[in-house]
């Protein structure tokens, strides 16, 4: 018993720092509203055909500064985003300049979203 006793505060600092890890370990989301789906492409070339885009906005007036602050620190970033059929797609999104509040989710495969479908996207990369 007396042992235990001496290794219980160090089980406790353990415990803590893996449970320190595994939250910093996981992916900031954010639930977006898709504001603009991109057209099938038209033109020639073939290789720019899979490209695809969605301009999306924050879904909730209350995640206005969050969503701002997300894009801004990491425009450029690969993420995971689930539509609502829920399928789980790869992209990369740009903070768009000009449109306050906005951002562009670009991806190269078929995406299943409409206009003001939510979205949930999740940071796969840290720049």
């Amino acid at each position: 018993m007396k042992s235990f006793t001496a290794i219980a505060p160090i089980i406790l600092v353990l415990l803590n720092a893996a449970s320190v890890s595994s939250q910093a370990t996981v992916p900031p989301t954010i639930t977006c509203e898709v504001l603009e789906v991109s057209n099938q492409y038209q033109g020639d070339r073939k290789e720019l055909a899979p490209l695809g885009y969605l301009i999306i906005r924050h879904k909730n007036a209350e995640d206005q500064k969050k969503f701002s602050d997300w894009l801004k620190g990491h425009n450029g970033a690969g993420v995971t985003f689930t539509t609502p059929d829920g399928v789980r797609h790869h992209g990369v999104v740009r903070r768009l300049k000009v449109c306050f509040g906005r951002g562009l989710l670009i991806f190269t495969e078929p995406v299943s979203v409409k206009e003001r479908d939510s979205i949930v996207v999740q940071l796969t990369s840290v720049k």
